[in-house]
This record gives C-alpha cells, sequence and structure tokens, in this order.
C-alpha cells in the first residue's frame, strides 16, 4: 500500500523524533535545578533571588508555550521542532558565562 491509500497511518519515526526533542527541552529546564547551589556560590546569591531564577523559567516557560504553539502553526510546525530544543540547550548552557546576576 503507498501513502496515498493509507492517509492516516502513524509515523512512528517522525514521533520518536518528537519525543526525543521534547524529552531533551524538558531536560535542559530541569537542569536548573541542580545548578542553583552553584550559582548561589558563584555570584552570592540570596535564596529569594535563587528562588527568582527557577520561578522565572517555569513562568517564561509555560507562557511561551502557547506562543510558540501558535507561531509554529502559521509559520510551520518543522522549524518549531528543531529551534526550541536547540535555544533552551543553548541558552541554559551558557549560564556559567553570565558576568553577573
Amino acid at each position: 500500500m503507498n501513502n496515498t491509500e493509507r492517509p492516516n497511518r502513524f509515523r512512528k519515526r517522525q514521533t520518536s523524533l518528537l519525543t526525543a526533542g521534547h524529552f531533551i527541552n524538558d531536560m535542559y529546564c530541569g537542569f536548573l535545578a541542580p545548578l542553583l547551589p552553584l550559582l548561589m556560590l558563584k555570584y552570592d546569591l540570596s535564596l529569594t533571588r535563587t528562588a527568582a531564577l527557577a520561578t522565572v523559567l517555569s513562568i517564561t516557560a509555560s507562557f511561551i508555550q502557547p506562543l510558540q504553539g501558535y507561531l509554529a502553526d502559521k509559520l510551520g510546525k518543522h522549524y518549531f521542532v528543531a529551534l526550541g530544543p536547540l535555544l533552551t540547550a543553548a541558552f541554559l548552557s551558557m549560564i556559567g558565562l553570565a558576568p553577573d546576576y
């Protein structure tokens, strides 16, 4: 059977790649928690400022997701599938390069 005869066929490879990208993205967001004690020492942060970092990450992730979903629907989903985990990985990997709070 070719693709024209089975339009609703489950796409195992694409679904697996999408799942892996989402997992990596969520893993990077969860990676901040173990870094918080190190950030407290490096930047001499109070508990309030340290908690604010985690709060800002959670809030921005929650508010940006609907906007990204809307843009992905309008502009093409394939770009956002790769862009989300890539940006998350890039910015959280550079956290040690920040000169101050």
